[in-house]
């Protein structure tokens, strides 16, 4: 089976290409509200994890910053070229080594990436129609008894109305998924401990 992308390889790849010019040279640090909330919700859940997976881990801020505020070893997947080279290069400037493999999750390459105690995607799922089938194949990421993380953005608010009113094309990238069916999504997958909840603040 072969899960329907709702944004593409091409979609991504322009979007990191946009993001290319003078690099980091040095470890990022959150400094936004935003930012520190869910840096804090990720070492919540990493507990006591020696190992880290990201799931779309295209120009990653928070592979390295886990690193060297944990000492887990760190890896990541994304099938952007652009994106894994920037997640290199980020993990270089902070001094951290760490496996970036470019290859689509859905692919038999995706092996490569092996398992971690801690699996974690941020704004990734919403951008395949069978939820399901895309949290199962984040399953296999992890080793027996780990954590799989998943952040998504809130569509079923102000906010997804507002980007389906001025930015349709950017909206309709996304499937809408709310709280409740990212849980259903888990327990039917045979994950257990689930527990969800909002993150950040309301803004424009």
């Amino acid at each position: 089976m072969v899960d329907r992308d709702l944004a593409g390889k091409d979609y991504w790849e322009h979007g990191y290409s946009q993001r290319d010019g003078p690099r980091v040279s040095s470890l990022w640090v959150p400094s936004s509200y935003d930012e520190v909330a869910l840096a804090h919700a990720l070492l919540g859940a990493l507990g006591t994890a020696k190992s880290v997976i990201e799931v779309g881990c295209g120009d990653s801020r928070y592979l390295p910053y886990l690193a060297c505020e944990t000492g887990v070893s760190v890896a990541g997947i994304d099938y952007s070229q652009v994106g894994c080279r920037q997640a290199r290069e980020r993990l270089h400037a902070a001094g951290v080594p760490g496996n970036i493999i470019c290859a689509d999750i859905f692919s038999q390459e995706a092996a490569n990436i092996g398992l971690a105690d801690f699996v974690y995607s941020l704004g990734v799922v919403e951008h395949f129609t069978d939820l399901y089938y895309t949290i199962m194949t984040l399953t296999t990421f992890i080793k027996p008894g780990g954590v799989l993380f998943t952040e998504i953005p809130n569509l079923a608010s102000i906010h997804g109305l507002m980007s389906w009113a001025y930015h349709p094309s950017v909206f309709y990238k996304h499937r809408m998924v709310t709280k409740s069916a990212l849980c259903k999504a888990y327990l039917a997958a045979g994950l257990a401990c689930v527990r969800a909840s909002y993150l950040g603040v309301f803004s424009l």
